[in-house]
C-alpha cells in the first residue's frame, strides 16, 4: 500500500506546524494528554484557556492525510473549557474555536498534541518530535544552488529597486 504523502513532505509539514505552537487570537494557555486504550487507539484530553465569553468551544482534530472530528468542549470555569475523545494513535492537528454570541467565532493557530504535551513517544514520532536539518549537513552541491538562489534574489530585488526608481529620477530631471 502506497502512503498518500512522501515521507519528506510529511516531514517538512511537520516541522511547519511545530513551528506554530503559540496558540493566536482570544487563546491562552492549551494542554493536551494521552492515554492509550485497546486497539492501537487513545484517549485525548484537551484544555484551553479562553478570553471574554464563549457560548461555545471546539477542538477540530485533524489527521493529516485523514479525516476530521469536532469535539465539543465543556466549561471548566475562569475561562477555562476541556474535553475528552477516542482516536487513532496520531500526532493530530488541533485548531481551537470559541463560537461567540451572534455567530462569530474566533480560532486558534494549529498545534499538533506533541506541541500541546503528550509525549512524542507515545505518538510514535522518532525523537523529541521536532524535525530538523540533517545532522550532517547540506551537500556542496545543494549549497552551491542555496548562493546561487540567494544572489539571484538579490539581483532580482535591486533590479526592482531601480526599475521602480528609475522613471522618477528621469522626470525630475526634466524640470
Amino acid at each position: 500500500m502506497q502512503q498518500p504523502y512522501p515521507r519528506g513532505m510529511l516531514r517538512l509539514l511537520s516541522a511547519i506546524l511545530l513551528s506554530a505552537a503559540v496558540l493566536g487570537g482570544a487563546f491562552g494557555d492549551a494542554t493536551a494528554s494521552a492515554a492509550p486504550v485497546s486497539g492501537g487507539r487513545m484517549e485525548v484530553t484537551l484544555t484551553v484557556e479562553v478570553a471574554g465569553e464563549a457560548d461555545a468551544v471546539v477542538a477540530h482534530l485533524v489527521d493529516i492525510g485523514g479525516g476530521e472530528a469536532i469535539v465539543g468542549l465543556a466549561p471548566l470555569g475562569a475561562g477555562e473549557w476541556g474535553g475528552t475523545t477516542e482516536t487513532e494513535v496520531s500526532n493530530l492537528v488541533v485548531v481551537f474555536e470559541a463560537i461567540r454570541a451572534g455567530g462569530g467565532s474566533d480560532m486558534s493557530e494549529p498545534v499538533t498534541l506533541a506541541t500541546l504535551g503528550v509525549d512524542p513517544g507515545f505518538l510514535g514520532l522518532e525523537g523529541s518530535g521536532t524535525t530538523g536539518a540533517p545532522q550532517e549537513g547540506y551537500s556542496e552541491s545543494t549549497l552551491r544552488w542555496g548562493w546561487g538562489a540567494l544572489g539571484l534574489a538579490a539581483l532580482a530585488l535591486a533590479l526592482l529597486a531601480f526599475w521602480a526608481a528609475g522613471p522618477r529620477s528621469r522626470d525630475a530631471s526634466r524640470e
